[in-house]
């Protein structure tokens, strides 16, 4: 459930960047950086893409759908100040303001990944079928019997890591 909260989030936060930047696209405003704005954006990237890469590495190891999720929400949090840097950088340069364009490219890959780790989250909760080469393996085992004449029709479903 955690998961799934944490994906809706994810959701939410690419549909608002989306809205935002159609906004700006319809009402364009014009953009103030400064020295000072690409040192922090710079420093808050690098942190966001580590802490991104750190807790959804975590979330695979301890199998934790709500750390991957929240991994993945940093990465792409960091992927989005990624644009808005350069962004800052083409307008200090060639004073052409990119932002909402790029924003809208940003929140759709965002939209995206929120409704894969959705997807994901919802599969672990109803169950998703076993990989074939372990239904192989079991009806391997199970024949081994000698009792068993043979092992047909096996339904097995995953629920998550326990």
């Amino acid at each position: 459930m955690t998961s799934l909260i944490v994906s809706g989030i994810v959701l939410y936060a690419g549909i608002t960047a989306m809205v935002e930047s159609i906004k700006k696209i319809i009402h364009p405003e014009m953009a103030d950086y400064s020295m000072l704005t690409i040192v922090i954006l710079s420093a808050g990237i690098a942190v966001k893409f580590i802490l991104g890469i750190y807790v959804k590495k975590k979330g695979k190891e301890v199998h934790s759908d709500s750390l991957v999720a929240s991994g993945s929400d940093a990465f792409n949090d960091a992927v989005l100040s990624i644009s808005a840097l350069i962004s800052a950088i083409i307008y200090i340069v060639f004073n052409i303001s990119l932002e909402a364009y790029v924003g809208i490219f940003l929140s759709a890959f965002i939209i995206k990944t929120g409704i894969e780790l959705i997807k994901e989250s919802v599969d672990n909760m109803l169950g998703i079928r076993i990989e074939i080469d372990l239904a192989r393996q079991i009806k391997k085992e199970v024949t081994k019997e000698k009792d068993v004449q043979g092992a047909f029709d096996l339904i097995l479903n995953d629920y998550g890591p326990d």
